[in-house]
């Protein structure tokens, strides 16, 4: 005998319970993986979250302390999505009781103009005391990337058009290379109630000092006119402003407004632990991509939306949000 040990020799029981470990780490593996993308494709996207925000408002009157704002986005509605059309309407008996003063309605309403006659009566039943106000998105416009974003984004838009194309057929729904008829997704909004607008400003009044409600048309492609928004309204009224997208913070203000709402982010939509979202389709750099946000133009709150064109999510459910506007 030398000084060394003998080593064991491997059995075969040894090496099963080897293979039986492994073969249980890869099942809980796959089972863990499968677990992630049933939660992503079919219940993430149905938690609607009903959240309640308190927004500090600079220079709002007495008389309008205590708004209330019911702030939805995001529906990319298309036919066969009857969980959107449930929610909606179990929305509407919802709010009945106590319906909000305003519904803020922040863009990306349809893939298709031909869908939006079923969706706006919807959206139409939503009780509000002062008024329904909306803004358009870029899938409004029936062009959901721009140009010079696809550059940026471009394996982005190749897994996009990888899903996009079977989702088309699967929503029987054409491809649209010229885009939408805006007019018609406008005029049909319109005639359910909802005053949509394009870089304009309208007052309520209501008795009380003058309270200010604007819109810029699409940031995202560069549709916003500020400018136009703010050229009417006197510097010292409050001003409610509507913006699909972020993207607006790279335009000049003639002034901030007391509260931005906007939309598009979906809240980045897939949010992987302990990393921000990958993407987020907007050019400005924010402090977060979904809530209540601190900016150089005043307070923004951006909705996480309801919908999305490619109905996935993860760690990002939808929500409808009520703001509350209180004195700053």
């Amino acid at each position: 005998m030398t000084g060394t040990e003998a080593r064991p020799i491997p059995t075969a029981a040894g090496g099963d319970r080897w293979r039986r470990a492994l073969a249980l780490g890869l099942t809980a593996s796959a089972l863990a993986g499968a677990a992630v993308v049933a939660d992503s494709l079919w219940l993430e996207p149905r938690r609607l979250q009903q959240r309640r925000v308190t927004v500090p408002f600079a220079g709002l009157p007495p008389e309008w302390d205590g708004l209330t704002i019911l702030h939805l986005s995001d529906f990319h509605y298309v036919p066969r999505d009857r969980w959107l059309r449930a929610r909606l309407t179990a929305l509407a008996s919802q709010t009945a009781a106590d319906p909000p003063d305003l519904i803020a309605l922040t863009g990306d309403f349809v893939e298709w103009d031909k869908d939006a006659p079923a969706l706006a009566p919807l959206l139409g039943a939503l009780p509000a005391r002062l008024g329904r106000f909306a803004v358009l998105g870029n899938h409004d416009y029936g062009n959901a990337v721009d140009p010079p974003d696809r550059e940026r984004h471009s394996l982005v838009n190749a897994f996009s058009e990888l899903v996009g194309r079977p989702l088309i057929h699967y929503q029987e729904r054409p491809a649209r290379p010229d885009g939408n008829c805006i007019d018609r997704i406008v005029r049909t909004l319109g005639c359910a109630g909802i005053t949509v607008l394009r870089n304009q400003a309208v007052c309520l009044a209501n008795r009380r000092p003058p309270f200010w409600v604007g819109g810029v048309d699409e940031p995202h492609q560069h549709r916003a006119d500020p400018a136009a928004v703010f050229a009417g309204i006197p510097p010292d009224d409050p001003v409610l402003l509507l913006a699909h997208s972020p993207d607006l913070l790279e335009c000049p203000l003639p002034r901030s407004p007391g509260l931005t709402l906007a939309g598009h982010t979906h809240g980045g939509q897939v949010r992987l632990p302990f990393l921000p979202p990958l993407v987020t389709h907007t050019r400005v750099p924010l402090p977060a991509y979904r809530g209540l946000i601190a900016t150089a133009n005043g307070p923004m709150y951006i909705s996480s939306g309801m919908g999305a064109s490619v109905p996935l999510r993860f760690r990002c459910p939808p929500e409808v949000t009520r703001l509350v506007l209180r004195r700053a």
